[in-house]
């Protein structure tokens, strides 16, 4: 994909998979499973479906239920999920989609999964709401014909590249089988764009580059709180006279009393390991 870097295939029923091997398609690809009104009370069961599978490709959840159904069900039965090994990340945080709800039932759902998220010691969760902008459903025929390449036409046309902040395109299709004419129509019309705006691409191309080298130095600026935070901890534990008493006390008869080779083995281990200069 040159424009699109998050393509979302959203099923219904993961035995869908069974009949249709995912493994060898773009890592761009991944797959939704949709929790709906009808599924909601099933999903440990899909969920046990998805951990006993072999599942070669990455899988997310999208959520198509109210917010009141939401809350009234086990948050964990959610969260599970994001703890099996083909969940979708990004930036080591879960993501979800959440469809065909309004302003105040998003950001209730959102505050819940955001909520539920940090309790499972992640750090957000990133969730893309699907719209008419980024979303197409294809569910209601059995082939795509030439009206929905027209929508696939529009949507990818229709988006403002250079000031987009989200890569994201979701569908839903009738059956599998469509899958391989839906990759070929969104390429299509991905080259036509990139041939008849090539500017536009170049500059695309640089913001595209430019986000990931942000998103490297924000990743590396939380690791070095988190460091910051721990060496902080560690400095009010040793101002404690309690506490610092028992650690020189350990220090005193128990590290001090080893043996001189012990302690330059340590020291050798150190340097190899690059842990010490």
């Amino acid at each position: 994909m040159k424009l699109i870097d998050d393509l979302c295939i959203i099923l219904k029923d993961p035995s869908e998979l069974v009949d249709y091997g995912l493994g060898s398609l773009s890592q761009d690809l991944y797959v939704s499973f949709l929790i709906d009104q009808y599924n909601l009370d099933k999903i440990k069961e899909l969920y046990k479906i998805i951990s006993e599978s072999q599942l070669d490709v990455k899988f997310s959840l999208t959520l198509k239920i109210g917010s009141e159904s939401l809350l009234k069900h086990s948050p964990f039965d959610i969260a599970a999920f994001f703890f099996l090994s083909k969940y979708k990340l990004a930036s080591g945080n879960p993501v979800v989609n959440i469809l065909s709800i309004n302003d105040k039932e998003y950001d209730v759902t959102f505050s819940f999964l955001d909520k539920l998220s940090k309790e499972q010691g992640f750090g957000r969760v990133i969730c893309n709401r699907l719209t008419l902008y980024n979303y197409i459903d294809f569910t209601d025929i059995r082939n795509l014909g030439s009206e929905k390449f027209d929508e696939i036409q529009k949507i990818i046309s229709g988006r403002d590249w250079l000031n987009e902040s989200n890569f994201f395109l979701g569908a839903q299709l009738y059956t599998l089988k469509d899958l391989p004419e839906f990759i070929h129509e969104v390429e299509r019309q991905e080259d036509n764009i990139v041939k008849s705006n090539p500017q536009l691409f170049k500059l695309f191309v640089l913001k595209v580059n430019l986000q990931k080298e942000v998103e490297n130095l924000q990743s590396q600026v939380q690791y070095l709180t988190e460091c910051l935070c721990n060496e902080k901890t560690y400095n009010k534990f040793l101002k404690e006279n309690h506490q610092g008493k028992l650690l020189q006390e350990y220090y005193d008869h128990e590290y001090e009393i080893l043996p001189t080779w012990f302690k330059r083995v340590g020291h050798v281990i150190k340097y190899i390991t690059g842990k010490r200069a």
